[in-house]
Protein backbone atom coordinates (compact mmCIF):
# COMPACT_ATOMS: atom_id res chain seq x y z
CA UNK A 1 0.00 0.00 0.00
CA UNK A 2 2.89 2.53 0.75
CA UNK A 3 4.46 1.77 -2.39
CA UNK A 4 0.96 2.62 -4.11
CA UNK A 5 1.52 6.11 -2.51
CA UNK A 6 4.61 6.57 -3.14
CA UNK A 7 4.15 5.47 -6.41
CA UNK A 8 1.46 8.03 -6.84
CA UNK A 9 2.81 11.17 -5.74
CA UNK A 10 5.93 10.42 -7.79
CA UNK A 11 3.73 10.21 -10.81
CA UNK A 12 2.09 13.12 -10.03
CA UNK A 13 5.82 15.14 -9.30
CA UNK A 14 7.17 13.91 -12.86
CA UNK A 15 4.12 15.25 -14.48
CA UNK A 16 4.03 18.84 -12.83
CA UNK A 17 7.67 18.92 -13.59
CA UNK A 18 6.91 17.60 -17.30
CA UNK A 19 4.66 20.50 -17.51
CA UNK A 20 6.34 22.87 -15.83
CA UNK A 21 9.61 22.11 -18.29
CA UNK A 22 7.26 22.33 -21.24
CA UNK A 23 5.60 25.61 -20.02
CA UNK A 24 9.51 27.07 -19.82
CA UNK A 25 10.82 25.43 -23.14
CA UNK A 26 7.87 27.18 -25.04
CA UNK A 27 7.96 30.49 -23.45
CA UNK A 28 11.88 29.94 -24.61
CA UNK A 29 10.89 29.45 -27.79
CA UNK A 30 8.69 32.66 -27.71
CA UNK A 31 11.16 34.64 -26.54
CA UNK A 32 13.32 34.30 -29.84
CA UNK A 33 10.43 34.15 -32.22
CA UNK A 34 9.83 37.84 -33.80
CA UNK A 35 6.64 39.10 -33.35
CA UNK A 36 4.95 38.92 -36.58
CA UNK A 37 5.69 34.70 -35.96
CA UNK A 38 4.24 35.01 -32.79
CA UNK A 39 0.93 36.69 -33.96
CA UNK A 40 0.74 34.08 -36.66
CA UNK A 41 0.42 31.28 -34.24
CA UNK A 42 -3.47 30.10 -34.32
CA UNK A 43 -5.35 32.50 -31.87
CA UNK A 44 -3.37 35.19 -32.08
CA UNK A 45 -5.43 37.29 -34.54
CA UNK A 46 -8.86 38.72 -34.70
CA UNK A 47 -9.81 36.78 -37.34
CA UNK A 48 -11.34 34.05 -34.69
CA UNK A 49 -14.04 37.02 -33.68
CA UNK A 50 -14.99 37.26 -37.12
CA UNK A 51 -15.54 34.22 -37.25
CA UNK A 52 -17.68 33.77 -34.14
CA UNK A 53 -19.52 36.74 -35.36
CA UNK A 54 -20.66 34.87 -38.96
CA UNK A 55 -21.65 31.71 -36.91
CA UNK A 56 -23.51 33.67 -34.61
CA UNK A 57 -25.51 34.79 -37.87
CA UNK A 58 -25.80 31.75 -39.45
CA UNK A 59 -27.47 29.68 -36.59
CA UNK A 60 -29.91 32.85 -36.50
CA UNK A 61 -30.92 32.00 -39.71
CA UNK A 62 -30.91 28.52 -39.69
CA UNK A 63 -33.12 29.16 -36.43
CA UNK A 64 -35.77 31.05 -38.53
CA UNK A 65 -35.49 28.53 -41.34
CA UNK A 66 -36.22 25.95 -38.25
CA UNK A 67 -39.53 28.28 -37.45
CA UNK A 68 -40.88 28.46 -40.77
CA UNK A 69 -40.59 25.09 -41.61
CA UNK A 70 -42.57 24.24 -38.34
CA UNK A 71 -45.61 27.02 -38.96
CA UNK A 72 -45.28 25.73 -42.57
CA UNK A 73 -45.54 21.98 -41.85
CA UNK A 74 -48.99 22.27 -40.33
CA UNK A 75 -47.94 20.37 -36.50
CA UNK A 76 -48.98 22.46 -33.60
CA UNK A 77 -46.04 22.79 -31.35
CA UNK A 78 -47.49 23.26 -27.55
CA UNK A 79 -44.80 24.95 -25.49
Amino acid sequence: MAAEKSHSREMAEWSTQSQQKMLNDHKQQLKKMSTQKILAQPGMTDRGALTIQENVEKEREIAGKFRESVVNSGVRVVP
